[in-house]
């Protein structure tokens, strides 16, 4: 068990505390299983680990840094009972692969937070942020697979703050292979499971909840993943984003996921605000298939912009958007500029086939089954 029974102030400087940091390029076939990271007792126990830093200071739960010729391993680990405040754009991960070749959960998962309740995980920000449950750097074959990220509260610490939030990310520009399966973002149970609560009303930049969010260029797997209960308070005018699956590069393969009840606050004037899944990537060919899409909404009254099951750019090549269920889409607008989309195709190539789009409703937005 890593826990610490003292609340942390920082005051100077600029720090990286880690419980568990493997660092050995050279370094193969670890094996980090069965911790307890967070609280002020063993196994979780007590109170919050608490840190209230007025500096530019960071956590990382797990941190590998390894080799890539034999796969190392984050199984059954227990990421829980945090209560943490930093003044960093990058203040907190749960587990970070910057490099090797790692299984995280495929044999038994790993908790970030909880699967029931709210504020397992409280994370605060002084500044404009991004927080992650699982992030990924590395450029070898990663594998993700039965973890559970939820009961996740993440807040900024005045209007100015925008603190963004994802579940699962691999980061910009990066190669390789990413396989998601059978992981639970949010909670079945549990309604604002993972929620940004902030309105970050006056923040330079919007604020973003995304529940697997890929920017690299290699190959991206998803398969029977359940995005569920995300809830986006921000209602500032910069673009913002609450989105189940969102993939910006590389060619990505979805097939069976569960999305739904994703819900904003943003203004999102002419822009999209609420996604189930998003694709913007126009480089390589993507599927969607077999993904069931429900329960999102946009609830601000000043809503001008639009909500989508499906939004999709892709290449010229054999792009697929088949079998899927898109219903109940909703915005609580009373403007007729705004729009709801089953599914939405911005450029690129696409077959379209054997999907059932459901929408209806007592308003007074433009909806658009197919567009």
């Amino acid at each position: 068990s890593f826990y610490e029974t003292n609340t942390m102030v920082p005051t100077t400087g600029s720090y990286v505390y880690t419980a568990i940091l493997i660092d050995d390029v050279n370094g193969n076939n670890f094996t980090v299983s069965s911790n307890y990271i967070g609280g002020k007792a063993a196994v979780n126990g007590g109170g919050a680990w608490t840190v209230n830093a007025n500096t530019n200071h960071s956590f990382r739960g797990i941190y590998l840094n390894v080799g890539a010729v034999t796969a190392s391993s984050i199984q059954s680990n227990s990421i829980q009972n945090f209560n943490y405040t930093s003044s960093s754009a990058t203040p907190w991960r749960g587990i970070e692969v910057n490099a090797g070749t790692v299984n995280i959960g495929t044999t038994t998962g790993n908790v970030i937070g909880s699967a029931t309740g709210t504020g397992s995980i409280t994370l605060t920000t002084n500044t404009n942020a991004d927080s992650y449950g699982i992030y990924i750097g590395s450029a070898n074959t990663v594998s993700i697979s039965k973890n559970n990220i939820g009961s996740i509260s993440i807040y900024g610490s005045s209007t100015t703050a925008a603190h963004s939030f994802t579940g699962i990310y691999k980061k910009s520009g990066v190669a390789g292979t990413i396989n998601i399966t059978q992981n639970i973002i949010g909670s079945n149970g549990t309604s604002n499971s993972i929620a940004t609560a902030s309105t970050a009303s006056t923040a330079t930049v919007g604020q973003n909840l995304i529940g697997i969010y890929l920017q690299s260029t290699g190959t991206h797997t998803l398969t029977t993943n359940t995005i569920v209960n995300l809830s986006n308070a921000y209602t500032g005018t910069q673009v913002s984003r609450t989105v189940g699956v969102y993939t910006t590069a590389g060619t990505a393969t979805l097939v069976k996921n569960s999305i739904h009840d994703l819900f904003s606050t943003a203004l999102g004037a002419t822009t999209g605000t609420v996604s189930g899944v998003e694709m913007t990537g126009t480089a390589a060919v993507n599927t969607v298939t077999e993904t069931i899409i429900y329960n999102l909404s946009n609830t601000n009254v000043a809503f001008t912009g639009y909500i989508a099951g499906i939004s999709f750019s892709g290449s010229t090549g054999a792009n697929l958007v088949n079998r899927n269920f898109i219903r109940n889409l909703s915005v609580s607008s009373s403007s007729a500029n705004a729009s709801i989309y089953g599914i939405r195709i911005g450029q690129g190539t696409a077959t379209l086939a054997n999907n059932i789009v459901t929408l209806g409703g007592n308003t007074a937005t433009t909806i658009y089954g197919i567009y």
